[in-house]
């Protein structure tokens, strides 16, 4: 009888450790990708810079792959939030070196 009770135990007890196992990798996973998507970010920003269409043209496709990420729920929502003001913060400097250059 009490080989019975603990086996049930032991099994729910390993469930709820693999569960959370795999919350916690899902969620490095995502952290990680966040680190990797605003490293790129940069890494294209510096590179591109002073090619205002093509740093443009670039940070757009990573725009949308991050956004393909968050679809497809291998970002969360808080680390597109960063990565998405990254691109904003790029994006408005771009636009000010553009005005800049017309003038």
């Amino acid at each position: 009888m009490c080989g019975s009770v603990t086996e049930p135990m032991v099994g729910l007890g390993c469930d709820s450790c693999g569960g959370f196992q795999r919350r916690l990798y899902i969620q490095i996973a995502r952290e990680k990708r966040c680190c990797e998507d605003l490293a790129e970010i940069d890494d294209v920003y510096s590179r591109f810079k002073t090619d205002l269409k093509k740093c443009e043209e670039e940070l757009y496709r990573l725009r949308n792959t991050v956004l393909e990420g968050l679809t497809q729920g291998k970002i969360s929502e808080e680390n597109y939030e960063i990565i998405d003001r990254r691109l904003d913060k790029y994006m408005s400097e771009i636009s000010k070196a553009k005005d800049q250059t017309e003038t």
